[in-house]
């Protein structure tokens, strides 16, 4: 997501260290009712499938680079033992080209439920006139061997979300209703382009 979209950017502007980026006002994470906490089935980090995205930006908040699936990173847990990041930024900018200057670095932690930066993923496929409902479909599925290691890993992982199918936010337990994999489901448009998601439907558009 841009720099812009962040409701605490003031903040932001002067921090010297870490701090969390804030999508939503006040009054709005109340009406969402969010569930604080990490997932737990398994928690961050020990999932296959979790990763760690990394943008940086200038000082005029141009977004420099992205790179959605940083290495090196480890985790072990804080002194309330619930799980902890160690990211070693300066190594990161210095890997990607940056060995001086002042930057905003912007990590998210994802937990990819079907696609992933490599293989098949998913493609807008039309928008609502109120432009607040999208469909989408997958690409890379067709014209590919069935036994193909990321297809099958997409099919897969599809299923599960499948099977979440008409839930809708908010969601007052651990978990979205059905899948005690995710405690919430965005959209990815990469570059930091991150949107939650409060409900969705899926249908069979192609065969699993």
């Amino acid at each position: 997501m841009p720099l812009d979209y962040y409701t605490n950017n003031s903040y932001i502007d002067i921090t010297q260290g870490e701090l969390r980026a804030q999508y939503y006002i006040p009054s709005k994470v109340q009406l969402l009712n969010p569930v604080n906490g990490y997932l737990q089935n398994p928690s961050f980090g020990v999932s296959e499938f979790d990763r760690v995205e990394q943008h940086i930006y200038d000082l005029n908040k141009k977004l420099l680079s992205s790179n959605h699936k940083i290495e090196g990173w480890s985790l072990d847990t804080d002194q309330d033992g619930a799980p902890q990041v160690n990211i070693n930024i300066n190594e990161d900018l210095r890997a990607a080209g940056y060995n001086q200057g002042v930057f905003t670095v912007v990590h998210n932690f994802h937990r990819d439920t079907a696609g992933a930066p490599i293989g098949p993923k998913f493609k807008v496929d039309s928008i609502s006139k109120s432009r607040t409902e999208l469909r989408l479909s997958a690409t890379n599925t067709t014209g590919n061997d069935e036994t193909d290691e990321l297809v099958q890993t997409f099919y897969s992982r599809f299923q599960k979300l499948k099977n979440t199918s008409a839930v809708q936010a908010p969601f007052n337990v651990a978990a979205i209703p059905n899948n005690s994999l995710w405690t919430n489901v965005s959209v990815n448009f990469g570059f930091n382009r991150l949107y939650h998601v409060i409900a969705w439907v899926i249908d069979d558009i192609f065969p699993l």
